[in-house]
């Protein structure tokens, strides 16, 4: 064997070494990139799992909570079924979310208030470290009226939607309350449950719409007096629907029978 011959069989020796090595890194690289696959399967999986068993603890302790909560409004029930001599406390008792506050305190409670009814609003009447659940029972079974003033923040309180308003319809599915005794006010745009679509219904957002701003802004003159009177008729319907205070309808009940019983004597 000559030099030059030598030579190519070295050279073709080492492309080969070359080949085999590039090849060993590509399938060690591959390798690797499958063990991670796998590692990260692994974990997702795990994770996938306890977050399935997690949210399944939840829903069960949710329920048994929300259970509990069921159990004492029947029994709260239970205690005033067909009493129809239990004392009205309030005109109305106010049901919202405590993101809407701000609104509900000046334009319902203040507007309500002034013209004579008494209202239950949380802010004031509830006391300081009392138990909220039994103070909200007490209040809307207390009430002649009940306003749930519905927004997105409503939809999502379970205090609201999960309690208060299920007081509301366990009332009036009772015989405790007219249907009529629940009225629904669509504050802020949102998606309604089947079950409030059988009540009486007012939508502020048709009376206020703050997406009519940059219109307001060019033709003020015009929508502003739209504006004041969709508002106008808003609170004309919520003062049809409240009717009469109650303090006032009692002292009239109270006159008329004197009088009848005046007349009795008198003849």
């Amino acid at each position: 064997m000559d030099q030059k011959q030598y030579e190519k069989i070295t050279i073709w020796l080492l492309q080969i070494y070359k080949d085999l090595v590039a090849r060993e890194k590509i399938l060690a690289m591959k390798y690797n990139i499958l063990l991670w696959m796998i590692v990260v399967i692994i974990v997702s999986t795990s994770i996938t799992i306890i977050y399935v068993i997690y949210k399944a603890i939840r829903k069960e302790l949710n329920i048994r909570k929300d259970a509990k909560l069921f159990i004492d409004m029947i029994s709260k029930l239970q205690e005033l079924k067909n009493d129809n001599n239990r004392p009205i406390k309030y005109d109305v008792f106010l049901s919202y979310s405590s993101k809407d506050r701000p609104w509900v305190e000046s334009n319902m409670f203040e507007f309500i208030e002034s013209k004579g009814f008494k209202v239950c609003f949380d802010e004031r009447d509830f006391q300081f470290g009392c138990n909220i659940p039994r103070t909200i029972e007490n209040a809307v079974f207390h009430s002649r009226k009940t306003i749930a003033v519905l927004s997105p923040d409503y939809m999502k309180s379970g205090w609201c939607l999960d309690y208060e308003y299920v007081l509301m319809l366990i009332k009036i599915l009772n015989k405790e309350a007219s249907s009529d005794s629940l009225l629904i006010i669509k504050y802020r745009d949102c998606q309604l449950l089947e079950s409030m679509k059988r009540f009486t219904c007012l939508d502020y957002t048709k009376a206020y719409d703050e997406n009519r701003n940059i219109f307001m802004k060019l033709f003020g003159n015009i929508f502003s007096s739209l504006r004041t009177s969709d508002r106008k008729r808003f609170f004309d319907e919520l003062l049809r629907w409240l009717g009469e205070p109650y303090a006032r309808r009692q002292k009239d009940k109270k006159h008329r029978l004197q009088h009848l019983k005046f007349r009795s004597m008198k003849k």
